[in-house]
Formats: structure tokens, C-alpha cells, sequence
């Protein structure tokens, strides 16, 4: 059975951010919160360092490649020295920039860097010259980890869905897109057959506790609570500010393995002072070691003021507005969710996620990827949160498109043109952006 998300080692991440909006200063969110003290936080960062360094010192390095997004964690040295020049459009601005990304590996042990030089005196929006991008042990039963946190998902996703501390404020990362994150997992403890403690804090002060009970081989029981201590501000084009209330919610879940790799859920989840939701389905996931699949399915059904996975990848900069959620009126709501997913020979990957709720606009999620001969790649996404029908997958109605090609020049060598397209729902027009980078393994 797959292990839930929220215990998965998070992708390392480059440099450049190529899954969010560009925003300029006159749209750029006012980052809220920090860690009230660093000591402990740099502590830990340097306790790993020296345990890092002092192992590095005594191991072969067997492999020098290109930055990965998922590095191993095998027992050998993994050191890994990416350098990118990028070009990069943030808003009206264009710079460029020289970025190194050391990465070292070594078993559960991993340790991310990056240095970024701006090409000339002018800097994009969120630039930092040196950012701590990760540091982490993780050895699948129990990790801690600081750094960029993604794809963060408690239970099956009602109250937190993919969240991610990368926000969409930049094209860069900056030290306003991390956090702390640790987990543990006992085993026959308190007659159970397991239990897993997870617990997260971010820059912007989100906390996110879960507790996981393996009751039985065939029963799993998950609790779940998220809060915000201080909202979100974001400035308007007209200089004025919007604000989001703190939200916070709980939930519960339980698991039933079946047969053939399918699960089947039960999830139900609250958002304080607001409403509640209820969800079920069944997910599927098999390997055939030339390919795999994943399956999602299911219904939900939710009062009017519920919002399902409302502590998403956007939620960090473009929050949904509860107040607004309140104003509309109607009564409770009902809908389906489908995601089908399939990769094959290491070559295609395709994936396709759709969900609607009465006559509600539905939301629509594509994205694709592909190796091609002579050393080509390519990578795609789509997204389309108000969609009702083909006919209204446009830009203006807040589609995201993004897409990247790479071409590797020499063993040492790749070329990576990424390009953006999204409807800025701050300015209300549909902006580009886009950059160049040559990813170079020393």
C-alpha cells in the first residue's frame, strides 16, 4: 500500500520556481510572520551540516550529476553541483542571473544550497543571494526536515490538499517559502501496529499536527488539525490592501486496504467558524515495473460554506476569501473528484484530475511529460479552476498554462527554456513569463 503524502521527503527544489504566477511589486504579497527565533532552527541546520560534512569527509564520492528532483537516498555519496544562468521576466523587469545549487546526499542524510548573482544592478521581486533550500534526515520511518515543504496532503485531502510553502510570489526562491517539518513512526506500540506522529510549521506561521493509528492490518484511523496564527495581507494594484482572516480546521479519516492495491476512504473535515464536508472514494495504485497507474475517485458532499482541501499550494498568496464564501447564500453542495494518473518505461507521463459540485464551475488539472530521443525532454501542465465545459478553458477565466523544454547539450550540460502563461487575477490581464537556463554538473 502507498504510504500517505504528508511522510514522503518533499522534491528538491531548484533555483527557479516554475509552477506559480509571477508578481510584480505592486502585487506581490506582503509576507506575514517569521520564526520568532532562529537559534534552535540554525542549531539543527548546523548539528546536520557537521554530521554532513563529517561523513562527506570520510566517503568515496561515486557520482557527480545534474540537480534532480528526486535525489536518491541510497547508502552511496551522492554530491551533486548544478549551475544555472538563467534569464529570467519578473513583471517588466528582465535580469539575469548565475545560480549555483550544491546538493549533497549521503543515506538519509541531505543538504541543499543556493547561491544566486544577479547579472547587473537590478533585482526581480523576493531576490536573496544565498538561500537554504533544504536540510534533512529521513529514513522513511522517521524524519525531520527544513527547508521548501511541497506537496503536503493530510488523510486523503479534505482539509489539506497538496499544500505547498512555495507560494506564488516569485520566480526565485527566498527564505519566505520554508519550513519545519518532522515526523515519527512507532511500531507495536499501545497494541496498535503502528502509529505515526507528523507535525509542521511554516515562515508564515501555519501549523499543521496528524496523528496515524494502524489499528488493524485492514484499518487505518487518521486525526488531522490545521491553523493559521496570523492570516494573509496581500496589496492590491491601487495600493490598497486585502486581508484574510486566520483559518484553521480539523479532521478524520479512516483507511481500508482491499484487494489489488485499492483503498478505500472515509474523510470528514470542519473549518472552524465556518462548515463541514464529508468525502469517500477509492484509490487505486499498481506498478507493472515498465509502468504504473494511479486511480482517485469518489464523491463528497459539503455545506455551502465548506471548502474542500482549503489549505492548498495557493493558499500561502492566494487564499480563498471565506467572507465571500459566507455572502453567497445556497445550501449544501455535492460533487464527484476523478484522477487518473499512468507513466510508462520512464519515458511518458500523464495525468488528468476533474471536480464539479452541482452547477457549480468545476476545476479541470492536466499535465504531461515526456523523454524523447537525442536527449530531448519535455515537461506541460494545465490548470483550470473554473471550468465548465471545453469551451471555457480561456485564460481570462483564470487558467494557468506552463511548460518546459530541455536538450541535453553533453553529459555535463542541459539548456532548459521554461515559459508561463496565466490570467493575474490582481492586475485582471493575462501575462507571460518566461526564462533560460543552462543546468551545468562540474
Amino acid at each position: 500500500m502507498k504510504k500517505p503524502c504528508f511522510w514522503k521527503p518533499e522534491a528538491e527544489c531548484l533555483g527557479f520556481q516554475n509552477s506559480y504566477l509571477e508578481m510584480n511589486e505592486e502585487t506581490a504579497p506582503v509576507h506575514r510572520g517569521r520564526f520568532p527565533k532562529y537559534s534552535f532552527v540554525f542549531s539543527v541546520l548546523f548539528i546536520m551540516l557537521g554530521l554532513l560534512l563529517a561523513v562527506s569527509a570520510s566517503a568515496e564520492i561515486v557520482t557527480t550529476t545534474l540537480v534532480q528532483n528526486n535525489a536518491s537516498s541510497s547508502m552511496k555519496t551522492n554530491f551533486t553541483n548544478g549551475l544555472s544562468i538563467g534569464y529570467v521576466k519578473d513583471g517588466t523587469q528582465e535580469v539575469g542571473i548565475v545560480s549555483w545549487q550544491p546538493d549533497l546526499k549521503y543515506g538519509p542524510f541531505g543538504m541543499g544550497i543556493n547561491f544566486n548573482v544577479p547579472l547587473g544592478d537590478k533585482r526581480p521581486t523576493g531576490f536573496q543571494e544565498f538561500v537554504f533550500r533544504y536540510v534533512e534526515y529521513d529514513d522513511a520511518m522517521r524524519g525531520l526536515r527544513y527547508g521548501v515543504l511541497t506537496d503536503i496532503t493530510l488523510g486523503s485531502g479534505l482539509l489539506m490538499d497538496k499544500y505547498s510553502t512555495l507560494g506564488n510570489a516569485s520566480t526565485l526562491l527566498n527564505g519566505t517559502q520554508l519550513g519545519l517539518r518532522g515526523y515519527y513512526t512507532f511500531e507495536d506500540v499501545m497494541n496498535l501496529e503502528s502509529l505515526k506522529l507528523f507535525g509542521m510549521r511554516t515562515y508564515s506561521n501555519l501549523y499543521a499536527v496528524r496523528l496515524e493509528e494502524k489499528v488493524y492490518p485492514w484499518l487505518i484511523l487518521g486525526q488531522s488539525s490545521v491553523w493559521d496564527t496570523d492570516g494573509t495581507t496581500i496589496k492590491k494594484p491601487d495600493g490598497t490592501y486585502q486581508s484574510f482572516a486566520p483559518e484553521s480546521g480539523y479532521g478524520l479519516d479512516l483507511t481500508i486496504p482491499l484487494i489489488w492495491d485499492a483503498d478505500y476512504y472515509l474523510e470528514g473535515a470542519k473549518l472552524a467558524n465556518h462548515g463541514a464536508g464529508a468525502s469517500t472514494g477509492i484509490k487505486w495504485i499498481k506498478d507493472y515495473f515498465v509502468a504504473d497507474f494511479s486511480f482517485n475517485v469518489g464523491l463528497r458532499y459539503m455545506e455551502r460554506n465548506f471548502i474542500p482541501g482549503y489549505f492548498n499550494e495557493g493558499y500561502e498568496n492566494d487564499p480563498i476569501d471565506m467572507v465571500s464564501v459566507e455572502a453567497r447564500g445556497g445550501g449544501p453542495r455535492s460533487g464527484y473528484f476523478l484522477g487518473l494518473n499512468g507513466r510508462a518505461l520512464g519515458m511518458l507521463g500523464v495525468g488528468v484530475g476533474l471536480e464539479g459540485y452541482n452547477n457549480e464551475p468545476g476545476v479541470l488539472n492536466a499535465d504531461v511529460w515526456a523523454n524523447f530521443p537525442f536527449d530531448i525532454f519535455l515537461a506541460g501542465s494545465y490548470k483550470q479552476p473554473t471550468f465548465n465545459d471545453f469551451r471555457s478553458l480561456s485564460f481570462e477565466q483564470g487558467a494557468i498554462a506552463e511548460g518546459k523544454i530541455g536538450y541535453k547539450i553533453n553529459p555535463k550540460t542541459t539548456f532548459i527554456t521554461h515559459y508561463k502563461r496565466a490570467y493575474n487575477r490582481f492586475s485582471g490581464t493575462v501575462e507571460d513569463s518566461q526564462y533560460y537556463e543552462f543546468q551545468i554538473a562540474l
